[in-house]
């Protein structure tokens, strides 16, 4: 087996311990502030944490793996295995603290529910894959359950907790086709655009359906249409060419607002 004689501290620490999917930040963080928004909690924070820290302990664990397959132990590899541990501890301590702290075994429904897809997508990261379309729908679907989770601890009612795992699995479904059509098109390669648009009102026409039944806020629709707009056009001929890091902030700046409409919507009990 091969080893790198460079130290460990020659290595970007960075390029090691954080997640090269910018756009997972906010698949991650939305959901967390929603839930600690809508039922704060000691036991809500907790999950919050393991969450967090199982989504920084993907980077190192993907290194570790593909360098491990490789037969060879760099530099990276030791760093990263450091960071496997530490993330992996910390996941450990924030996951007993939750069932410390949990008020009812029925509030981890939600996280039963997305154990598959949470598979699905190791299985992608083990095999470098993440990108691929299925393993970035399956990481976006999956969040969700996090608000899910912490409302219930809260008592909400499952079919209510339900509800809101719906919506993020909507919205981040629908930004998981837009950015990848977006950049296609600034790549100048074709693009899925009327499929990403598609969705994007089917969704709104779900969620209104939903706000009739009462099981979602209007807002929820509201949100679906803002983004709906913003797809339209962003997929469209007129738009406004920009870089990848440009769409990112972007998509960054509609998630801040889509959480913040979505709170509101379940505060004033619209």
């Amino acid at each position: 087996m091969d080893s790198s004689p460079v130290s460990p501290t020659s290595v970007r620490w960075r390029s090691v311990a954080l997640p090269a999917e910018h756009g997972g930040w906010s698949f991650i963080l939305e959901p967390i502030v929603l839930g600690l928004l809508l039922s704060p909690s000691a036991a809500a924070l907790a999950l919050g944490v393991a969450a967090l820290a199982l989504f920084l302990l993907r980077q190192p664990l993907k290194i570790v793996t593909r360098d491990r397959r490789a037969g060879r132990v760099y530099a990276r590899t030791r760093l990263a295995l450091r960071f496997v541990l530490l993330d992996a501890g910390l996941v450990l301590v924030a996951a007993l603290t939750v069932l410390g702290l949990l008020p009812d075994p029925a509030a981890l429904i939600p996280l039963a529910l997305a154990l598959p897809l949470v598979a699905l997508q190791i299985r992608y990261d083990v095999e470098n894959q993440s990108r691929a379309a299925v393993a970035e729908m399956a990481g976006a679907l999956v969040t969700g359950s996090l608000t899910a989770t912490m409302v219930m601890m809260h008592g909400w009612s499952l079919l209510a907790a339900l509800g809101i795992w719906a919506i993020l699995a909507l919205k981040a479904a629908a930004a998981v086709l837009y950015v990848r059509a977006r950049l296609r098109l600034e790549r100048k390669k074709p693009a899925a655009t009327r499929q990403a648009v598609g969705f994007h009102g089917a969704a709104t026409v779900l969620l209104a359906l939903a706000a009739v039944a009462r099981v979602v806020p209007v807002t929820a629709p509201l949100v679906l249409a803002i983004l709906t707009a913003r797809a339209a056009w962003g997929l469209s001929a007129r738009r406004t060419a920009y870089p990848a890091k440009i769409v990112g902030m972007q998509e960054v700046g509609y998630g801040v607002l889509s959480i913040v409409l979505i709170a509101l919507g379940y505060a004033a009990g619209f």
